[in-house]
């Protein structure tokens, strides 16, 4: 079984999930209030997925598409609140999508837009540098608090 990329992203009211397959064959899919099942399968593999969300959702008002790289997500919250994370249990392969993302004071349009055209640019810096990098904790090179 692979362990495919899975992206997320959120706003207020929904949850963005992307995951990365390409050429998905079969596939059989069910969103339930508290996570996702997702069995699949293209030439090479086989996928078989059960992400457990962190907080619940609302499968009535949830929906998935597959496109020809990828499966979409678009997930109803259980309520109007930013997660602080996805998942209950730690997926490696579960990066933010930066393209979707949504800040708690996200409200005006020309902001998103600049602030989008940034993300796009720093996904495309972020694809140069080593992986170990982006998994490194920087923290232990402050000496201070980086909130102050």
């Amino acid at each position: 079984m692979e362990n495919p990329e899975v992206l997320w992203a959120q706003s207020r009211e929904r949850l963005f999930l992307t995951i990365r397959i390409i050429d998905l064959k079969e596939q059989n899919i069910e969103i339930l209030e508290n996570s996702i099942k997702f069995i699949g399968r293209n030439e090479q593999n086989e996928f078989n997925l059960n992400l457990k969300f962190y907080k619940t959702i609302n499968p009535d008002d949830s929906n998935w598409s597959v496109k020809a790289n990828r499966v979409e997500f678009n997930l109803r919250k259980d309520g109007s609140f930013f997660w602080s994370k996805l998942l209950e249990e730690k997926y490696n392969n579960l990066r933010i999508d930066w393209s979707r993302w949504q800040d708690e004071d996200d409200s005006d349009d020309e902001v998103n837009q600049n602030r989008s055209a940034m993300l796009d640019n720093f996904g495309e810096f972020t694809k140069t540098l080593p992986s170990e990098l982006m998994d490194k904790d920087f923290s232990e090179l402050f000496n201070e608090d980086l909130n102050d």
